[in-house]
């Protein structure tokens, strides 16, 4: 959103519609964006998440111990 605004003002009016593939995101967009907005998941939820990946990695190494196959919700 920041990069939009930002590409919006630089422009007039009647340049917006032809030039808005120019609109560039930077690492500091994302940055300033992460500072701004807080996580979607609380620690409890993550914590029950990790509780149901670890449900099912013990099941697969019952079921199949060479498969070795992980899950992650990070």
């Amino acid at each position: 959103m920041a990069a939009s605004r930002e590409f919006i003002n630089s422009v007039s009016p009647e340049e917006v519609d032809d030039s808005v593939g120019n609109v560039r995101v930077t690492m500091d967009h994302f940055e300033r964006a992460l500072s701004e907005v807080g996580p979607s998941v609380t620690a409890e939820t993550r914590e029950r998440y990790e509780e149901i990946e670890e449900r099912f990695q013990t099941s697969e190494v019952e079921r199949e111990p060479e498969a070795g196959v992980g899950r992650t919700f990070q």
